[in-house]
């Protein structure tokens, strides 16, 4: 902004009424006595001018008779009588052939500078009879001219005396307005002058100076209008202040929940380079063993190598595929997709002691492990995933142990339907920090010797996700350098569920005895695969397990066996991205073309939502790669126990 431009480079009210009125003053003292004067001179010289007329029509008729005789004396006795008058200069009386019979003048007539001049005429009137009684018949005669000069300079002076009068009391008039209007217009500039000087200060507490009670009204309506905006500022600056307060608490909030989520996204991303690393490691050494193995079956005819080779290449192939279904269970979760459970029946007792008498050669050298079953706990529950819980468990306690002991217990709880497992080692125990973040995957401790334990981090929290997924609650304690408790509470059948006594063969164990060699009659399966590798291996396996199979290596084949009558198969398995068609290609044209309800299992080495939602909406079972014999067994057990049970409702579970 110019300089011009601001408040303090403007002229204040004071200084414009001031110069207001000096104009004003001088314009009224300029033109009024002018106006004056010129008024009072025309009105003084018109009615010098009619006095003369006057004066003049007087002499005439006076100087009538000397006309008339001839009388010199007579004339100039008139012409002094005339110069009495008052402004009357020269006069003159002049016969009718226009001779000065008489003359007289003033001595002033020289000096006179504004002077008026006018002739009168004469008339005289000629009777027929000269007698007074008789009536005047007789006409108008010019018997000569009287001539006048007249002084114009006193009406003048007269004017001008007039103007400067009149000027005196026009400007005393104009002190008076104009000192009235300054006072007037100071009643309202004072207090308007002292807001001012508050408001300038900028400061909305500070309080507005008392206004005098013969203040203008105006002004007291001013004082309350911005008493009442200033309120409302400060209503507007309190609330905005505590609005910035808690913008500014909500931001360093907000900062501070950011730096957490990127503390946080550090670590996860540090967890899973370590995780990426981890799972080379994990799954590089299984496939080490698995091709070092292999050559040596090759090379070898010592039938114990050769056996103890197919013995480790069978454990590194068990071991690769559970590193391989954890990360898809990993994979899943992060889609997701939430964990599938398999019921059956089974002994928790027996399986615990299965699962110790498997990890036990393994145990790191120092450690023991014992296992404590007070009492038989008979369950129906998920088997595998059980296993892995265990599994899971003890390997973990047997990584951070070093010369110590390891236990395993069950226990009944007071409530009858739930039993607890319970994993007590004497290692390193956990850091505090630590506990709440053991189930997050990538996660990792340190080891008894202070490096990253090994294992690709998510055991626990695929524990956890298992234990979660059957009902139960998992719970850890642990004191650094003395030990760590986990406790697992899982219901002993599932909600709503019977609960099969302990050696009942449950629906899956009778579907399967009828699929047994020794059946009446064999259940027949097409496989349609287009490795040759897995399909005739494969094929291999469900035929040992009592299934009458058909192989074909296409989609085109598939479809075309099927649409010769689908009755002629009692389950089908196909792979989902074959030649010709793809296995849901063929599931919609089975389902929707030929009207068949046959069972299908797909299996897919990709499990996203948009396959796994076509399986559920034509009934389908979904099994993902790379898969055991025995899953896809049961797999196709299961899907043609469904199949009984909706066929035949009085041969369901009991």
């Amino acid at each position: 902004m110019s300089t011009n431009d601001s408040p303090l480079a403007r002229k204040s009210f004071l200084r414009r009424l001031l110069e207001v009125l000096l104009a004003l003053s001088l314009g009224i003292g300029l033109v009024s006595p002018f106006i004056v004067y010129w008024t009072s001179w025309q009105q003084s010289r018109l009615y010098s001018e009619r006095t003369a007329g006057e004066i003049a029509a007087v002499f005439s008729s006076d100087a009538r008779y000397a006309l008339l005789v001839g009388s010199e004396h007579d004339a100039r006795a008139l012409l002094t009588n005339i110069l009495k008058f008052p402004d009357v200069l020269s006069a003159t009386l002049i016969d009718e052939q226009g001779r000065p019979i008489a003359e007289a003048s003033d001595p002033e007539v020289e000096r006179a500078r504004r002077t008026y001049f006018l002739e009168e005429p004469v008339i005289a009137e000629e009777r027929e009879a000269f007698s007074a009684l008789e009536e005047s018949t007789g006409t108008p005669r010019e018997v000569g001219r009287v001539r006048l000069t007249v002084s114009l300079d006193r009406a003048h002076r007269s004017s001008v005396d007039t103007a400067f009068y009149a000027a005196l009391q026009i400007a005393a008039i104009t002190l008076v307005l104009s000192v009235a209007l300054a006072r007037v217009s100071m009643t309202m500039l004072a207090p308007l002058a002292d807001l001012v000087r508050v408001l300038r200060v900028g400061e909305v507490d500070v309080r507005l100076p008392r206004i005098a009670d013969g203040s203008p009204s105006e002004v007291h309506v001013i004082y309350g209008a911005i008493e009442a905006m200033r309120q409302r500022i400060a209503d507007d600056n309190r609330r905005l202040q505590e609005y910035a307060n808690g913008l500014e608490a909500m931001v360093s909030a907000r900062t501070r929940d950011l730096e957490r989520a990127r503390d946080e996204a550090e670590r996860a991303n540090r967890a899973k380079t370590l995780f990426l690393a981890n799972v080379s490691h994990e799954l590089r050494t299984p496939l080490q063993a698995i091709i070092l193995h292999a050559r040596l079956i090759g090379g070898s005819a010592d039938p114990a190598v050769v056996r103890g080779s197919i013995d480790t290449i069978l454990r590194s192939s068990s071991h690769l595929l559970e590193l391989i279904e954890q990360l898809l269970d990993l994979s899943k979760a992060e889609t997701g997709h939430e964990l599938e459970v398999s019921y059956s029946s089974f002994s928790l007792g027996e399986l615990i002691e299965e699962v110790a008498s498997a990890i036990r050669p393994t145990l790191a050298a120092g450690n023991t492990l014992a296992v404590h079953c007070d009492a038989p706990v008979a369950v129906v529950s998920d088997r595998t995933g059980l296993v892995q819980v265990l599994y899971n468990l003890l390997r973990n306690a047997d990584k951070f142990t070093q010369d110590g002991h390891i236990a395993v217990r069950l226990d009944r709880l007071a409530d009858p339907d739930r039993a607890l497992l319970t994993v007590v080692d004497d290692g390193i125990g956990i850091p505090q920090g630590h506990i709440h973040r053991i189930f997050e995957p990538f996660f990792q401790g340190e080891t008894v010797r202070g490096a990253v334990s090994s294992g690709i981090g998510i055991g626990l929290w695929l524990t956890k996700r298992i234990v979660d997924a059957l009902g139960g609650r998992i719970e850890v304690s642990s004191t650094p350098g003395v030990g760590t408790t986990f406790r697992v509470e899982i219901p002993v059948a599932p909600a709503g569920e019977a609960i099969p006594l302990p050696g009942t063969p449950t629906t899956l164990d009778r579907v399967a005895i009828a699929a047994c060699p020794s059946a009446t009659r064999a259940i027949r399966v097409l496989f349609a695969e287009d490795e040759e590798v897995v399909r005739g291996a494969m094929s291999i396996f469900l035929r040992e397990a009592g299934f009458k199979v058909e192989e074909c290596a296409d989609g085109l084949s598939a479809l075309a066996m099927l649409e010769r009558g689908p009755a002629r198969f009692d389950a089908i398995v196909l792979d989902h991205r074959m030649p010709g068609h793809t296995g849901l290609e063929i599931l919609r044209t089975l389902r929707d073309s030929l009207k068949a309800d046959t069972p299908v299992i797909v299996l897919t080495g990709n499990e996203t939502s948009e396959i796994l939602a076509e399986c559920l909406r034509y009934g389908a079972t979904l099994v993902t790669k790379p898969i055991q014999p025995e899953r896809l067994i049961e797999a196709v057990a299961r899907s043609l126990d469904r199949a009984a049970i909706s066929t035949h409702p009085k041969r369901g579970r009991t």
